[in-house]
């Protein structure tokens, strides 16, 4: 998700913020290998993978290295600061309903 504008920011200014975000996230994510959604009218949830027959912390290591490039590319493009987490790694096939609410 995008940081806060500054602290006189309105409201206004503020989804105007995260609107931008969102749509530059899709686009700059619909053909590199990761999934991208709105997250409310604030951020984005992205959804990727490791390579397979990976250990989960090496899963995760890659995950972490993915997310972590796309927050430089976007903070390059939009010009503002991005905040992103990886959640848990979920087994293939798992339901992804539970991982999606410990964001």
């Amino acid at each position: 998700m995008p940081r806060k504008p500054g602290i006189n920011a309105g409201s206004l200014e503020v989804l105007c913020h995260a609107r931008k975000f969102q749509n530059e996230c899709y686009l700059t994510t619909r053909n590199g290998g990761i999934a991208c959604s709105p997250l409310g009218d604030y951020g984005a949830i992205l959804l990727t993978s490791g390579k397979p027959r990976q250990t989960p912390a090496q899963a995760r290591f890659e995950i972490r290295e993915k997310i972590q490039l796309l927050c430089k590319t976007l903070e390059r493009k939009l010009q503002m600061a991005v905040v992103a987490g990886v959640g848990p790694i979920m087994p293939q096939g798992a339901n992804l309903l539970r991982s999606y609410h410990e964001r």
